[in-house]
Parts: C-alpha cells; structure tokens; sequence
C-alpha cells in the first residue's frame, strides 16, 4: 500500500529548502522502498511538498518526521490496517 503525505510549510519560502523526512520504524513504514528516510527539495515559493509512503506491515503504528531547516518539525502518526492506512499531523 502507498499513499501521498503532503509536508505543508508554516511561512513563506522565498528561497528553497530541504525536507528530511524518516519514518520512526522504517521495517514498518519507510517513505522510500528500501529505505526509511529521503530528502526532498521544496522550491523556492512553494507552500508545500508531497511524497508517497508505503506501508510494508498490515498493523501498528508509526511516526513519519519532517524535518525542515527554519520550520518546526512536523510528525504524521500513520495508522497501518490489512488494507489501508491512515496518516494525521500530530
């Protein structure tokens, strides 16, 4: 299961930036088959990125961090289901 996690910005972004995002258990949830954190540019005026999260377990919980230099960190707890996952900023 995949699904698409949007790392909205809490200000402008004149300048670009660099997410480091990581998954809290990444034999659970990585953000990349195969690995359990990525870097993602942010272009310079956007508000927001998106990346997609696939789930390799059908229960439990984990966390997905946002890192971003000059931002608060943001975590996401993704709920992991047979058949679907849920994610919610926390």
């Amino acid at each position: 299961m995949q699904a698409a996690l949007r790392i909205p910005l809490s200000k402008a972004n004149p300048n670009g930036v660099i997410a480091s995002v990581r998954s809290s258990d990444p034999s659970r949830n990585p953000s990349v088959l195969g690995s359990g954190s990525l870097a993602v540019a942010i272009q310079p005026g956007s508000e927001a990125a998106e990346v997609f999260i696939q789930a390799l377990a059908a229960e439990g919980e984990v966390l997905v961090i946002a890192s971003i230099p000059g931002f608060a960190e943001q975590q996401w707890l993704v709920r992991l289901g047979p058949y679907w996952f849920t994610s919610q900023l926390t």
